[in-house]
């Protein structure tokens, strides 16, 4: 739609009440540069203000069993901007602020602590699912071990790290591991055993600080098979691992710093280039590979996403690059205003559904492939 946001909203909240799966949007980060068809350089009341009247609305349009809610923000003002989520989404709905590694050597133009990354606020209903992504390599190597089948697998610690990982937390979590070091024999039992050849394995939190198990007793007794004991000469202590494995074709759920090469900014301005625009057209537009990957994880094929800042039109190409297989479909709507719309946005988004791959702005055609 080629709209004022905010109009455009209002005349859509009807129709589309409570039907989108996943909102994302890229807004003015506020900070007098971004080249924005919106005003940006407002004063801090007066940007929240610009995005508090969006967002109100869009709720509305927002599936609110399982909808998400995603949207980029730089420093300036992330804290302003949480805060006004929190009011609107509840404290509870955010999940957390995912950090972008999108410029790993560090903003040029900045001194003292260069920033090299940016942040996508991340909100969800209390159904949403998680759909994780196809690993990565970077991820797969993480699995380093194989068991006598030859099955790949990585340890996790059993212990519990993060809050309420002390024993007088969560009693339940704490019990004993005994193991004998030559059956491979491991008892969990809530109460101190006496047996002989086999050694006594805490939580240890620390050296004088009993901890706790992520597992309760009985979640140990029934999947013993996946757990082991090792001694971990650094610690100089016991503790018992799960052996988490990796199965062909399972997905994984990202942790909440992503730093892959295809969500580097200069991938987005190659991308934007190859289709034979100029890098002076937009100003940084987000990588698709960054698009692809939001929305693999937050939803799936036939959900419906809404972008209301549309810019020069990445989310939608992600969009159409993520359902080239027809069976990972999703439907859109983008909304934005101004001049670039016919001269940027809709081009960019006519020649990505005409091809997924540009050089020099001119389509790739390879054998076998039609468009």
């Amino acid at each position: 739609l080629n709209s004022e946001n905010f109009q455009a909203l209002k005349l859509i909240v009807d129709r589309f009440k409570d039907t989108i799966n996943c909102i994302y949007t890229d807004p003015p980060y506020n900070t007098g540069n971004d080249g924005f068809a919106y005003k940006d350089g407002f004063l801090h009341s007066s940007w929240l203000s610009l995005m508090c009247d969006r967002t109100l609305v869009a709720k509305n349009l927002l599936n609110n069993v399982s909808g998400a809610f995603l949207s980029n923000i730089d420093k300036r003002e992330l804290y302003n901007y949480k805060y006004l989520l929190d009011t609107i989404f509840t404290p509870e709905s955010f999940v957390n602020s995912i950090v972008n590694v999108n410029n790993p050597k560090g903003r040029s133009d900045q001194k003292h602590l260069p920033t090299a990354h940016d942040n996508i606020v991340f909100y969800a209903t209390d159904g949403f699912i998680s759909y994780g992504w196809n690993p990565t390599n970077k991820v797969i190597k993480r699995y380093n071990k194989l068991d006598e089948n030859g099955q790949k697998y990585r340890e996790i610690d059993l212990r519990k790290t993060g809050d309420n990982d002390r024993r007088i937390d969560r009693e339940n979590l704490f019990y004993y591991f005994y193991y004998n070091e030559d059956s491979k024999e491991l008892i969990p039992s809530r109460e101190k055993l006496a047996l002989q050849n086999f050694r006594e394995i805490v939580p240890m939190k620390d050296e004088n600080t009993e901890g706790n198990w992520r597992w309760e007793l009985d979640t140990s007794k029934d999947n013993l098979k996946k757990l082991i004991a090792r001694y971990m000469p650094v610690k100089k202590q016991w503790s018992v691992f799960e052996m988490d494995y990796y199965i062909e074709g399972d997905r994984v759920s990202p942790t909440s710093v992503w730093d892959e090469k295809s969500f580097n900014s200069e991938r987005g301005t190659e991308s934007f280039m190859a289709l034979g625009f100029d890098k002076e057209d937009f100003p940084r537009p987000k990588p698709i590979g960054l698009m692809t990957a939001l929305f693999e994880h937050t939803t799936k094929p036939g959900d419906f996403i809404l972008d209301y800042f549309l810019g020069s039109g990445t989310t939608i190409c992600g969009i159409l690059e993520l359902s080239s297989d027809s069976s990972k479909n999703r439907k859109y709507i983008g909304i934005e205003m101004g001049e670039y719309f016919d001269k940027i946005t809709k081009p960019r988004i006519l020649k990505t559904i005409y091809s997924q791959e540009w050089e020099n702005g001119k389509p790739v055609i390879r054998e076998g492939i039609s468009h």
